[in-house]
């Protein structure tokens, strides 16, 4: 096996940090020094060799510092199935990747960075999902782990996972959005200090229900990170309000230069996208796959914490990353989640209007307009009888295959006609 060596000296973070604008592709690339490679066996004697030198000179060399966590969390994505493997903490989240993957694909999605996130002589090692790739380099921000080295050993300061994600701000800190269930939802900032073992927290906001009443939910603060209210002060912000701001520092989060864990395995891995997963089960031979996630007469930052708290995001990982473009809000309470089967195909959403003189469903106003490489969040339906959105998809080869979403009235499925396959997580919906 074979890995890069790729360490950020202390400070890097820092720089950084400085030039990169809110949720975006980083405009300035983020750099790291010229890296060689060499066996693992050889990390392994030099580690043994340097256990009599001083913490100061090992504090520098981070791919030795963790060598042996990096040797751990790949051995784990490449065996999904040994359960075992992911009981460490920090592991969560990596166990829902790669338990939905198949083969050594989330080597390719899951990276790690080294370097000094507070600007102290110890680096961290950091574990995120690779969201995209720019000019031969990976970029992620949803963060799995966070480790540093204290007292002479590795120390896990972060174990994230679909339903407690955290992420980096520009200023630093750490921000973490946890979900304990429909009414309960929580933020938190954490800074983490020079020369700290640990997160301390700077502020933290909750929702919770007033007087055990579930129809009155208040926000509530405080400085511990606690959900408990008799330990908060509650607030006058609106519920609202707290969506809108837990939203707009993570669109805000920064990108990190990842390396990932393929090129760290040394072994070739297909650059597959988020949605191939999901691909998969669609099939080549249908247009798309669409789910239900259910009735919600909401806007979609407060949808976004009711299906993650349902397991959708576990699901559809990429769910959370749908961009306002890629949204359709027809009136109506259910939502749809359609999953083209290939990226060239092309796709129009319309209105669907009631033709009085056949009593079909007739295109109207265009909706949207766009191909088959994203994922499409859809509003619609006031009446469960008629639908009031029709999506209409071309192949290359000039297929053209036209679908209403809607609700079965045979059962408690969805309507689908052919080339349209059902993909709905039934057992979310139950929860």
């Amino acid at each position: 096996m074979k890995k890069k060596k790729g360490i950020i000296t202390a400070g890097l973070i820092l720089s950084f940090l400085l030039g990169l604008t809110a949720c975006t592709k980083p405009e300035v690339p983020i750099t790291s020094e010229e890296t060689t490679t060499k066996p693992l066996e050889e990390f392994s004697l030099e580690q043994e060799s340097l256990k009599e030198e001083s913490l100061e000179e090992l504090s520098y060399d981070g791919e030795i510092l963790y060598a042996d966590k990096l040797q751990e969390i790949c051995n784990a994505l490449m065996n999904p199935e040994k359960y075992e493997l992911f009981e460490k903490e920090g592991m969560s989240g990596l166990y829902e990747i790669a338990s939905g993957m198949q083969g050594n694909e989330a080597l390719g999605k899951v990276g790690y960075m080294i370097g000094s996130v507070n600007e102290d002589e110890v680096p961290e090692l950091v574990i995120a999902y690779i969201d995209f790739k720019e000019n031969e380099k990976a970029y992620g921000r949803n963060i799995y782990s966070v480790y540093t080295y204290a007292d002479g050993e590795v120390v896990c300061l972060v174990d994230g996972y679909a339903r407690n994600s955290y992420y980096l701000t520009k200023e630093g800190q750490f921000f973490n959005s946890g979900s304990g269930g429909a009414m309960y939802h929580g933020t938190a900032l954490y800074d983490f200090p020079e020369n700290a073992d640990s997160l301390q927290c700077a502020e933290c906001y909750f929702t919770h229900e007033r007087n055990d009443d579930v129809e009155d939910i208040a926000v509530y603060y405080n400085t511990t990170g606690s959900w408990d209210v008799n330990e908060s002060e509650e607030t006058d912000m609106l519920v609202d309000d707290f969506f809108a701001k837990e939203e707009e520092i993570i669109k805000e989060a920064i990108y990190l230069e990842l390396t990932s864990f393929a090129e760290y395995a040394g072994v070739e891995t297909e650059d597959v996208s988020i949605m191939d997963t999901t691909r998969k089960k669609i099939g080549e031979d249908a247009f798309c796959g669409v789910a239900f996630l259910g009735y919600w007469p909401m806007e979609y930052a407060e949808l976004m914490q009711n299906i993650d708290m349902l397991g959708y995001t576990e699901e559809y990982p990429f769910l959370s990353e749908i961009s306002a473009d890629e949204q359709i809000l027809a009136e109506g309470g259910e939502w749809y989640l359609i999953v083209p089967s290939a990226d060239d195909i092309m796709i129009t959403v319309s209105e669907a209007v009631m033709d009085e003189s056949d009593y079909t469903l007739k295109e109207g106003e265009l909706l949207y307009e766009g191909t088959g490489e994203k994922p499409i969040l859809m509003r619609g339906n006031v009446s469960e009888i008629m639908p009031n959105l029709i999506i209409t998809m071309q192949k290359a080869n000039g297929e053209v295959c036209k679908y209403s979403p809607a609700l079965s009235m045979l059962d408690s499925g969805i309507q689908v006609s052919e080339g349209v396959i059902d993909i709905t997580c039934y057992g979310c919906l139950e929860n």
